[in-house]
């Protein structure tokens, strides 16, 4: 159907043509990466998957008599039906509601979108003002929550390592330091739409919680340590979770990782304050070096 196609995409390109209806949700909030950009906030459950498109209002009742003045449909097919059934109750001229229809999340790269919601577009349906539109299907609190999480941007954990990691021994302690500013106490992303008289918005907010610090090679000991947290600055001196060698690497070195677990939950309304909705799944950032570990080396007179 000719209907208005790439709307409400803030990064479309002017002239692009494009058959898909973007969104009119915006994100806001500390965990939008601002101008230094960052990794996104990924899920541990890894069935999770963000919202890649759904119903909203897209147009007035006259709206889409217009937009529907030119359409024909082949004699017998499904959508002649539809038509002759819209038509016949003036597309709901001068009543109180709006036509829906499927968009897609902006947010999300367009081949996605494409490739997900190509076979769940449908013909729009009439919601009248007060109604509820098909369930499940339609945007709200919940489904801006899933888009606010998808577009939560941190940037990875910068971890220091004592020794550096082109000195580590074998059989010394890898100590891990992350300095206070480098960890947030929390950020918040905020997923609102206001359009065609839906008002929705939810807020996910993300704390960490642990470190996770990854050997690499299982010539470690222990291969894999965790380090909770409590605010303040990190460094795991003190602790248990430091990583010793066994063996010395080669040139390569051993990809050591250092991850961030993230509490996150979720909050009806624009105020990361607010009351909690719901959990959801624990979120990590991660980032890697390349530790070189050699002998000790001793010199016998």
């Amino acid at each position: 159907m000719a209907m208005q196609r790439g709307a409400g995409r803030e990064d479309a390109s002017a002239g692009n043509e494009s058959d898909v209806i973007w969104s009119q949700v915006t994100v806001s909030g500390t965990g939008t990466g601002g101008a230094g950009g960052g990794a996104p906030l990924t899920s541990r459950d890894t069935t999770w998957v963000p919202p890649v498109c759904w119903l909203q209002p897209l147009h007035t009742p006259e709206e889409f008599a217009e937009l529907m003045a030119d359409e024909r449909a082949h004699s017998g097919s499904a959508q002649s039906d539809w038509l002759a059934d819209i038509r016949a109750v003036d597309y709901h001229q001068g009543e109180d509601g709006h036509w829906w229809g499927t968009v897609f999340n902006q947010h999300l790269p367009e081949e996605e979108a494409r490739g997900e919601c190509a076979i769940l577009r449908g013909n729009e349906v009439w919601v009248e003002t007060g109604a509820d539109p098909p369930a499940g299907e339609a945007v709200g609190p919940e489904m801006l929550a899933e888009v606010a999480y998808a577009a939560t941007r941190l940037p990875p954990p910068q971890a220091t390592l004592r020794p550096p990691p082109d000195a580590q021994r074998v059989n010394l302690d890898v100590h891990v330091a992350l300095a206070a500013d480098a960890l947030p106490g929390r950020v918040t992303t905020t997923a609102s739409m206001d359009h065609l008289g839906v008002r929705f918005a939810a807020t996910v907010v993300a704390v960490p919680r642990e470190l996770r610090v990854e050997a690499g090679t299982e010539y470690a000991d222990p291969a894999v340590c965790e380090y909770r947290l409590d605010g303040s600055e990190v460094d795991t001196a003190g602790a248990d979770c430091n990583v010793t060698y066994r063996r010395a690497s080669d040139e390569a070195g051993y990809p050591l990782r250092v991850e961030l677990t993230w509490d996150v939950h979720w909050t009806a309304s624009a105020d990361p304050d607010g009351a909690v909705a719901e959990v959801l799944p624990d979120g990590f950032t991660a980032s890697e070096q390349l530790v070189t570990v050699r002998e000790i080396q001793t010199v016998v007179r």
